[in-house]
């Protein structure tokens, strides 16, 4: 799955998320500080069942990752291979 050229054009605001600018900027904080602790179970709560990730590693590869499952199954190879990877 090539996400980068998937040809989505129109992509609308999910009615669920936060449209205050607060509330937003506590979501992507508390997304983010998950990520740095490698708390994959901390980021799922800010996902999506039809979540979609493209890794970039290895460059010419682009692997395309649909949904929590598979994107938390990345997520937590990636910090398991990784323990000294620092975000």
């Amino acid at each position: 799955m090539d996400l980068f050229n998937s040809g989505v054009s129109n992509v609308q605001r999910d009615a669920s998320l936060p449209a205050n600018p607060i509330e937003t900027e506590r979501a992507v904080n508390g997304f983010n500080g998950a990520f740095i602790r490698k708390d994959v179970a901390g980021t799922m709560p800010a996902t999506t069942d039809d979540w979609a990730f493209q890794s970039t590693s290895p460059a010419a590869n682009r692997t395309g990752f649909q949904g929590q499952a598979a994107v938390r199954a990345v997520w937590e190879d990636f910090f398991n291979s990784s323990p000294n990877a620092e975000f």
